[in-house]
C-alpha cells in the first residue's frame, strides 16, 4: 500500500491578496474624488448623492466577498496541511483500510483480508484484474468473523497471475445455502510513492510542504 506524494497547485491566496489590494486602492481613490468633489460643489446646484452612495455600497460589497473568499482559501489550506499531517503519520505502518484492492509485484505475497458475520460452510475469494474481470478462484477460512489468507498470484488449479493491481471480493455460504455477509479489507505497510517509484518509510529525510 502506498501513499502518494501530493501534487502542487498554484495559490490562488496570492491572486486575491493582489485583487483585494487593488481594489481597496480604487476605492479609497474614489473617496478622495468624492471628497473633493462635495468641497468644491456649487452650493446653489448641490451634487445628486444618489449614485456616489450606490457605489460606495458596491465596492463595500466587493471588497467583503474578497475577503470572505480569503478566509475560505486559509480555512482551505488549514484543513489540507492537517490532512497531510495524518497521512504522513501512518507512513511506515500497518494499516487496514475498508476495500479490497491488492497489488502483485510477482514476488512477495500479499494479505486478502476479509470479515465474516457469522460461520460459513463454503467461502469463495473471487480476484478481479483492473479490467472487471474474475482471473482466479481461492478457497478461504469459513470461520465466523476476521480470516486472511496470503496470496502471491499462485494457487492450486488456477492460473498464475502476472504483477499488477487487482481487487477481491468474497462469496461465503452457510450450511442452509444462505449468502452470509462478507466485508473485504486492504491490508499492508504504508510506504511513499512519487509517480510510479515506491519509495521506503526509511529512505524518507525530509518533508515539506
Amino acid at each position: 500500500m502506498s501513499v502518494s506524494a501530493p501534487s502542487t497547485t498554484p495559490n490562488s491566496n496570492g491572486l486575491l491578496s493582489t485583487t483585494n489590494s487593488s481594489v481597496q486602492s480604487q476605492f479609497n481613490t474614489f473617496l478622495t474624488l468624492l471628497t473633493t468633489e462635495l468641497q468644491n460643489q456649487d452650493p446653489s446646484s448641490p451634487l445628486d448623492t444618489n449614485a456616489f452612495t450606490t457605489q460606495l455600497v458596491q465596492f463595500s460589497q466587493l471588497e467583503q466577498q474578497l475577503n470572505t473568499n480569503t478566509d475560505l482559501q486559509t480555512l482551505i489550506a488549514g484543513q489540507t496541511t492537517g490532512t497531510m499531517g495524518t497521512a504522513l503519520s501512518y507512513i511506515g505502518q500497518t494499516v487496514e483500510a475498508s476495500g479490497g484492492n491488492f497489488v502483485l509485484d510477482g514476488t512477495d505475497s500479499d494479505t486478502l483480508s476479509y470479515n465474516l458475520a457469522s460461520a460459513a460452510k463454503t467461502v469463495t475469494i473471487n480476484v478481479v484484474n483492473s479490467s472487471g474481470q474474475t482471473v482466479a478462484q481461492i478457497p478461504g477460512d469459513t470461520a465466523s468473523g476476521q480470516n486472511s489468507i496470503s496470496y502471491d498470484g499462485t494457487s492450486p488449479g488456477q492460473p498464475t497471475l502476472a504483477a499488477g493491481q487487482y481487487s477481491f471480493t468474497v462469496t461465503a455460504v452457510d450450511g442452509s445455502g444462505n449468502a452470509v455477509q462478507s466485508t473485504v479489507y486492504t491490508t499492508g505497510t504504508v510506504t511513499v510513492s512519487i509517480g510510479n517509484l515506491i519509495i521506503p518509510a526509511s529512505s524518507v529525510v525530509q518533508v515539506s510542504s
